[in-house]
């Protein structure tokens, strides 16, 4: 008898900690956060037909400063056009970024230090021939 009182115990432990972490989950407050259809960029560049793009990369914006891949992206249909930057952190991410400019408002950037101890320390990254005997091919290399 013993040991069914203990498996209903924790039973009843289990069921009540169940309950309290869903009633726990669904209490987050939704109108603290935007949805899709109340951001003009999400909007804007949310909503395309998968199988035939309207963005486009201008080859002749391609940059690399600071060890960063810098290029403009155009919305053909909207006539937008977005900053587009990749870098890689020597942490091993990519981090990508895709911004509006010319936007009505300046797209809201998180300060280091609310999010991030510090700015993330990329890898070098250089274009052309490489000219270097560490066997690597030619063409983009990251160090």
């Amino acid at each position: 008898m013993g040991a069914f009182r203990l498996l209903a115990g924790v039973a009843v432990v289990v069921a009540l900690a169940t309950v309290l972490a869903v009633e726990h989950a669904c209490a987050v407050d939704r109108s603290n956060f935007k949805t899709c259809t109340q951001s003009g960029f999400c909007s804007r560049h949310r909503a395309i037909d998968r199988a035939v793009s309207p963005y486009s990369l201008d080859a002749g914006t391609i940059t690399v400063r600071g060890g960063v891949f810098y290029a403009s992206v155009l919305n053909e249909n909207t006539q937008k056009t977005l900053e587009l930057s990749v870098s890689v952190v020597k942490a091993g991410a990519v981090r990508v970024k895709l911004v509006e400019l010319g936007g009505l408002h300046a797209r809201y950037e998180v300060p280091v230090g609310d999010a991030l101890v510090e700015e993330p320390q990329v890898c070098h990254l250089t274009t052309g021939p490489n000219d270097h005997a560490d066997g690597a091919p030619a063409g983009s290399v990251l160090r």
